[in-house]
């Protein structure tokens, strides 16, 4: 099984050691069904918190995924929930919200979207995510240069990001995010 490091490694490895060493190493696993445990609106990284897997996961993943807004054509069926050991509301979220972020800096390379973008790039420094470790300032500073035809480091992370959740999608059967 893949561990949450391993998946993000390529895309927010610091981020995912403060994901999860703050609230995965605290968890606790429940045999719960994900629907039924309340959820918090934001992201704490100082909770105890349940942690989440196998099947249990997927669904409780898929209760967050339209909190995040996404372009035209995104979605998250290129993450793989299932291969992650375990994942607590907080390590979710997270994943939701940088994997969002990766999705509008690709529509902003590619001039998708320019009518919500505005509205979208004024919130997202403010997803809990994105206040971590000046994730906010690193994904505007992309956009700043993908808007100027340029491209960054964090602009290609999320493309090679995208190619593998596009194949994995493909691989089982669902609609990758474009």
């Amino acid at each position: 099984m893949t561990t949450i490091k391993t998946l993000l490694r390529p895309i927010a490895a610091s981020a995912v050691i403060v994901a999860a060493g703050a609230s995965v190493a605290w968890g606790i696993q429940t045999g719960a069904d994900p629907a039924e445990v309340s959820a918090q609106p934001d992201i704490s990284f100082r909770e105890p918190a349940v942690s989440w897997s196998g099947e249990q996961l997927v669904k409780r993943a898929a209760l967050f995924t339209s909190s995040v807004p996404l372009p035209t054509g995104g979605n998250f069926n290129g993450i793989r929930w299932a291969d992650l050991e375990a994942a607590t509301d907080t390590d979710i979220r997270f994943l939701l919200q940088y994997n969002a972020a990766c999705q509008w800096l690709r529509a902003t390379a590619d001039r998708r979207d320019t009518a919500d973008q505005e509205a979208v790039w004024s919130q997202l420094p403010s997803w809990p995510a994105m206040r971590l470790d000046g994730y906010g300032e690193q994904f505007q500073s992309a956009r700043a240069s993908a808007l100027q035809g340029r491209d960054s480091a964090l602009s290609r992370r999320c493309v090679e990001s995208h190619e593998r959740e596009t194949s994995y999608a493909q691989d089982i059967g669902r609609q990758p995010s474009s």
